[in-house]
């Protein structure tokens, strides 16, 4: 997919009342960068448009190619784009259901195998731009505790601690 055609489809979606499951399911067959951005800014900025139901069931698939973006380099979308994206859907998703929410569990069930080789130019991103944001949240911290038994994880931890001490959520 060009990007006429992803700004097309999101500018479309984006002035439709309601997303219709065939929209949105070419959206999720296409698995270029453009495709992955539309979606994700469709879940961040327009989230009513999709309704509970696929909100819920297409969410994974979302935090699944975020995770991916993250980690290459796509000139398409950057991998600070593909965080700023997961943690915008982390912080939606956390404020409408906590750890219940599909999307929530899904991103802190990722983002050990992305912080594998920290310290890492892509896994700092991912404490940089994503957990320092996230930390201070309440009751945020306790989704991670079980880290503290691998070493790298409970480095990420104490450096995400640290950092984001001082921001304001």
């Amino acid at each position: 997919m060009d990007e006429e055609r992803a700004n097309s489809i999101f500018m479309q979606l984006v002035s439709a009342h309601q997303i219709t499951s065939s929209d949105l399911q070419e959206l999720i067959a296409d698995d270029t960068a453009l495709a992955a951005d539309g979606l994700a800014r469709l879940f961040v900025e327009r989230p009513e448009l999709l309704g509970e139901t696929s909100l819920r069931a297409e969410s994974e698939v979302v935090v699944d190619r975020m995770c991916i973006l993250a980690m290459e380099d796509d000139p398409e979308l950057s991998g600070f784009e593909a965080i700023q994206y997961l943690r915008a859907l982390f912080v939606l998703g956390w404020r409408s259901g906590r750890q219940a929410n599909p999307c929530v569990r899904r991103i802190v069930l990722r983002l050990p195998e992305m912080l594998a080789s920290w310290p890492a130019p892509r896994a700092d991103l991912v404490v940089l731009g994503f957990m320092e944001h996230v930390f201070p949240m309440p009751g945020v911290p306790r989704l991670f505790e079980s880290w503290n038994t691998d070493p790298v994880l409970a480095a990420v931890l104490r450096e995400s601690e640290y950092l984001s001490k001082g921001l304001d959520c």
